[in-house]
This record gives C-alpha cells, sequence and structure tokens, in this order.
C-alpha cells in the first residue's frame, strides 16, 4: 500500500490510511498526510474494463468545469502520479487512482424530506448544465448499454431459459408484470432528445454537503458520467430517493413513492436547468422515472435467474426481493 500511495504522495509526509465508506465497486482509502488528507481508490477493472477512458472522461469534466467561472460547487479532480497520470498500474496490473479528500462534508443515504431532496437535484441539475456545451462525442462510453432498456430487458429474457425451474417459479409474478409494463422501454426508445453527457448514477449520497449549511458541496463517483439523456439522471433520483423503505426492503405493503419527495427533486431539477431543458425533455420526466425503476426492476431479476452473478447478496432471495420492492414503487409511482 505505501508503495501505491507514494506514487501519488512524498513518502515523508505520509502519516497513516484506512478503509473509508462503504461503497460496493471500488476498493477506497482515506490517507491523512502532511500535506492534507486524500481518497485512494483500487478500480474495479472487473465492473470498468476501458479504466483509461474512464479516467479520461473525469479528467475531461473536470477540466471543463475548471473553465466555467461560476460553476458553484467544488470539482472532483485526480490526482496525478510521478508519471503525470491521473491513475497508476501495479505490478499485479491493479489500477489505482486519487483524488483530495473534501473536508467538512456530509451525505444523505436516505431521503426523509423534501428539504433534503431540493439541493440534491439541484447540484444534480446543476452539473449536467454546466457540461451541456461540452461535446459528448468528446467521452468514452464506460458501460456500454448501462441505459438501455430493451437492452435489459432482452438480458432479462435471455436468461429464462437457462434458469432453474425452482427460481423461475418464484419468480413468475414479478417477470409476468415486467412483461407486461415492458412498452415503457419502447416509449423510451423512440424519444427524439437531445444527447447530453449526464451522471449516470445520481444516489443521493453522490453530493457532499456542506455539514454546517447541508448545501451541496461537491458532486462525485464520476465513473458513469457519460453521453445519455438527463431522464436517466432524474428517473435515477426518483428511485433511489423517493422509496419510503430501502431498496432492500422486504416490507412491501409499506413502499410507497413519496410524492413531496418527487416534487422537490422536479423542482431542484428545473431550477437549476432552467432555459437549458427543452420542453419535450420536461415533459418526459415522469416518464424517466418509470423507465428507470423498471429497468432496475429487471436488473435485479435477471441477476436472480442467472444465480446472483453479478449483485452482492447476503441470502438466496436477495434479488428476488429487491425486485419485489422496486415493482411496488413503481406500483405507487404510477397511481
Amino acid at each position: 500500500m505505501k508503495h501505491i500511495i507514494t506514487q501519488f504522495i512524498k513518502e515523508e509526509s505520509v502519516q497513516s490510511n484506512e478503509v473509508f465508506g462503504a461503497g460496493h465497486i471500488h476498493d477506497t482509502y482515506k490517507v491523512e498526510t502532511t500535506e492534507g488528507n486524500f481518497i485512494l481508490q483500487r478500480i474495479n477493472t472487473t465492473i470498468f474494463k476501458d479504466v483509461l477512458g474512464v479516467m479520461q472522461n473525469i479528467e475531461q469534466v473536470a477540466s471543463h468545469l475548471q473553465q466555467q467561472g461560476d460553476y458553484p460547487m467544488e470539482i472532483l479532480s485526480p490526482c496525478y502520479s510521478k508519471e503525470d497520470k491521473s491513475y497508476y498500474q501495479d505490478s499485479d496490473d491493479s489500477y489505482w487512482r486519487m483524488f483530495p479528500f473534501i473536508e467538512n462534508t456530509k451525505v444523505y443515504v436516505t431521503i426523509e424530506q423534501p428539504e433534503q431532496a431540493y439541493p440534491i437535484a439541484y447540484a444534480f441539475g446543476t452539473f449536467i448544465g454546466a457540461l451541456s456545451d461540452l461535446s459528448s462525442e468528446k467521452l468514452a462510453i464506460t458501460l456500454p448499454d448501462f441505459h438501455n432498456g430493451l437492452y435489459r430487458l432482452g438480458q432479462l429474457k435471455n436468461a429464462i431459459p437457462n434458469a432453474t425451474p425452482s427460481r423461475l417459479q418464484l419468480a413468475k409474478e414479478s417477470l409476468d408484470f415486467i412483461l407486461q409494463e415492458e412498452a415503457v422501454f419502447k416509449e423510451v426508445a423512440v424519444l427524439k432528445l437531445p444527447t447530453r453527457i449526464v451522471h449516470n448514477d445520481t444516489k443521493a449520497d453522490n453530493i457532499l454537503l456542506d455539514k454546517e449549511h447541508l448545501q451541496a458541496k461537491c458532486v462525485i463517483d464520476l465513473d458513469t458520467v457519460m453521453p445519455g439523456t438527463l431522464l436517466s439522471d432524474f428517473g435515477d433520483m426518483v428511485r433511489t430517493c423517493t422509496n419510503s423503505e430501502v431498496e432492500d426492503s422486504d416490507n412491501f405493503s409499506a413502499i410507497t413513492m413519496q410524492r413531496p419527495i418527487y416534487e422537490a427533486l422536479e423542482t431542484g431539477f428545473l431550477d437549476a436547468l432552467q432555459d437549458s431543458i427543452n420542453p419535450e425533455e420536461r415533459s418526459a420526466l415522469y416518464l424517466g422515472a418509470k423507465w428507470i425503476i423498471l429497468e432496475q426492476a429487471v436488473r435485479f431479476l435477471a441477476d436472480f435467474l442467472n444465480n446472483d452473478s453479478y449483485y452482492k447478496t447476503h441470502y438466496p432471495m436477495h434479488n428476488l426481493v429487491r425486485t419485489k420492492n422496486q415493482i411496488m414503487l413503481y406500483r405507487s409511482l404510477i397511481r
């Protein structure tokens, strides 16, 4: 570990390092030094196979935001190694990167009040708006078909013939519902919306908030920043912020889409984007919420039928519970 750290920082300044956070993708450490604190990550190359594309995207986004004289938040910009690269490849072919640690911040893991939702949505909208004049063609597709509902639906259908009879029977009710609603994905696919640079992972805890004032301080986790439509960013905010239960909850009867939080997300998002959002995008926001919630149900169910080969699970029915949870949220959204 010391060898990795000193690719970015002078050895004599390093004081300590420890595992940090609860992320499920990368291995993350906080490094304390006499020159300040930093976040060190080993990039998960099983998921992010194009490491150079990921890092080049982050560099381009950081550079573009730094040129925006009125961008109101701090910018997540990578540290550079001794080789003047934003990453370091070790002898085991692991890829590492480092960012400055942004002090005096907190995150909301769950949203309980509309007042918490507004600054989250405003921050993501501000981030998208500030990138609106950066050509999407300059960024790599770091996860092909990440938010492609028809592709995800195809993965689910391909999982059916190879599923065990017991899992297929357990999944039948959820599968029937998803296939009944699959037209949502076709509706999204035919929309003629502008391609933008979007975040693609708009969970509440991807916004760092100032501890004292609880105002947005920085947009983080930029690995999935790539071309798309803003519907997916709005939809993922609705999916992750409005659910009255956590997405692993099997208390299905208690799951509801909290409308005041939905409205705060919509208001914050639109306030930030203002004139840069066109009428077609504005009118399709609700469809974006339906799309992403149903798409996540599809992904959980496909993984269940594939014997839990993608998502980390803690018990045999975990992915099926997650599927039913998202279906209940989807039903509540429609109501």
